[in-house]
């Protein structure tokens, strides 16, 4: 019996040790595991969140691109018309565009560039570390490696810039480099080589005229006075009576020249209403009043009539010279007039 009871005993003893080494192994365990998951959980979200402000300051870098980068041409074409200069060529251009966007000034920093004060792009990313510092990042810096500028279509700039952005939050560092590309329009710029008539002289795209030029095309062309790009594949280069005739691209326009980024994709015509040239202090002949002519024949003597042409059956009566009335519009030599001045 006694030894019954002592065996009953040890079973029970057993029974009590294997529970508490179930609880202690259990508590021990949770103790280990359970602030091990949470950690992990904690940095990734730390990480995601880090990951998300590096890709906001890598849209914000592309859109400052596009703001710095537009008030620079602002204050390239405000630069000529103050000084009474245009730029020299393509390189002048794009070198011109740099020190700009990046110092607020122009040749070699002996001028300011207009309107870029507190505007360029070192300021603008200096704005985005002192943001990073508000929220908490130990470092943060945007450093510009390049910088450039081209002109690959009409009524835009293609600039390009590579930065590195390298951000810390506390034993989290991101190292990232990025290439940066982005359209600047010139939509709403001053055309350099009519900055000081009174009357709008901005560009303004066309709407009205796409691809190949049309009757339509050519009525909205003289009655919105709007800028058009010329798809035209031909050589514009015209001369007559010492005069030559070819429209300028935008890059063409900040360098007062014919032969700047001269292809034909590029190139912009535009209309000017002669009774604005009047109203600037312009004289014209009182019979040229309310007619239209296309840009390049802007340095022209209106009065030489051997060359200009009207379109019949068009009530505008624009006036637009023989060369591009066919090779531009394509209009047949039978749909057109000669002007006559007397």
């Amino acid at each position: 019996m006694g030894l019954m009871m002592k065996s009953k005993k040890a079973i029970v003893f057993i029974f009590i040790s294997i529970v508490i080494a179930g609880l202690l192994t259990t508590i021990y365990a949770t103790y280990q595991v359970t602030p091990l998951d949470h950690n992990v959980k904690f940095d990734e979200i730390r990480v995601k969140a880090m990951n998300d402000y590096l890709e906001t300051l890598i849209d914000y870098s592309k859109t400052s691109l596009r703001v710095s980068g537009y008030q620079t041409l602002r204050g390239m074409v405000e630069f000529i018309y103050q000084n009474d200069s245009f730029f020299l060529h393509e390189p002048d251009i794009k070198a011109s565009f740099v020190e700009c966007i990046l110092n607020g000034s122009l040749r070699d920093n002996d001028v300011d560039c207009p309107y870029m004060e507190n505007r360029t792009i070192i300021d603008m990313m200096a704005n985005a570390v002192s943001l990073s510092e508000e929220f908490g990042y130990n470092e943060t810096s945007i450093t510009i490696n390049s910088l450039s500028i081209d002109q690959t279509k009409p009524f835009a700039l293609t600039a390009t810039m590579d930065i590195s952005i390298h951000l810390k939050n506390q034993d989290i560092n991101w190292d990232v480099d990025k290439t940066i590309i982005t359209d600047i329009s010139i939509t709403g710029i001053k055309d350099p080589l009519y900055y000081d008539l009174p009357y709008n002289n901005t560009f303004l795209e066309s709407d009205g005229i796409q691809g190949d030029f049309e009757y339509e095309d050519f009525t909205t062309f003289a009655n919105e006075s709007a800028y058009i790009v010329s798809q035209t594949g031909l050589n514009f280069q015209f001369n007559i009576y010492g005069a030559s005739f070819k429209p300028r691209s935008f890059f063409g326009r900040l360098a007062n020249s014919t032969t700047v980024k001269a292809y034909p994709e590029l190139t912009i015509i535009s209309v000017l209403t002669p009774e604005k040239l009047e109203d600037a202090g312009i004289a014209i002949e009182d019979q040229l009043l309310n007619k239209s002519y296309v840009d390049f024949l802007y340095h022209k003597e209106f009065r030489d009539c051997e060359i200009m042409r009207t379109v019949i059956n068009d009530s505008t009566e624009t006036r637009i010279d023989r060369y591009h009335a066919t090779q531009t519009f394509g209009f047949p030599a039978e749909e057109l007039n000669q002007v006559m001045c007397n």
